[in-house]
């Protein structure tokens, strides 16, 4: 597993807690990945109020899953496909235009902080002419950190698959004028 963002027990000490009953280690890991789900909810719709409402119905999912649900992979890489499935849904029933930047966190900073404005408009630009199979891949890696076997769990392709589009992903990168001069300058 990833190595822990956090302190205090990790996730699936938590979800070892919530399977005995201890409520308040359920509140500690909703928490924990209230402001990633949240963020990622975001990304895929664009709205804030549908990106809450999606994010808490993952975490109701979740909570449904106790007793007896089983931690095997980290908690961002069980929740994405729930999120993902949840936004996908909603967007279908009640189209949703995007309002911020496709790489940004709950607060709408651009991530990595180190990308200056310019960077970071440009780097969206890419991202949104991605496939969203590719932008979806390239945020889980570089953005939310998981492991390429992490991401291959969370969006349910195998591993060379991850490695490729990541693979196709740098490549536009350095193709693109926009980001080219601005990663080299």
């Amino acid at each position: 597993m990833d190595p822990p963002e956090h302190a205090g027990p990790s996730d699936a000490e938590l979800v070892e807690r919530i399977t005995a009953g201890d409520a308040a280690a359920f509140e500690a890991l909703h928490a924990r990945s209230r402001d990633w789900a949240f963020a990622v909810a975001r990304r895929h719709l664009g709205d804030r109020d549908a990106a809450l409402d999606v994010s808490q119905d993952a975490f109701l999912w979740l909570l449904r899953r106790f007793p007896g649900f089983e931690l095997r992979a980290p908690m961002k890489a069980v929740l994405f496909p729930v999120i993902r499935l949840l936004a996908r849904d909603l967007r279908a029933k009640a189209p949703y235009r995007r309002t911020g930047s496709l790489a940004s966190d709950p607060e709408g900073e651009s991530r990595p902080p180190a990308a200056d404005g310019e960077l970071a408009e440009a780097l969206d630009v890419i991202l949104s002419e991605l496939s969203e199979d590719a932008r979806e891949t390239v945020l889980l890696r570089y953005v939310d950190e998981l492991s390429i076997a992490h991401v291959a769990a969370a969006t349910g392709v195998p591993a060379g698959t991850v490695k490729s589009r990541l693979h196709h992903a740098r490549a536009a990168l350095r193709r693109d004028p926009r980001t080219r001069d601005l990663l080299e300058g």
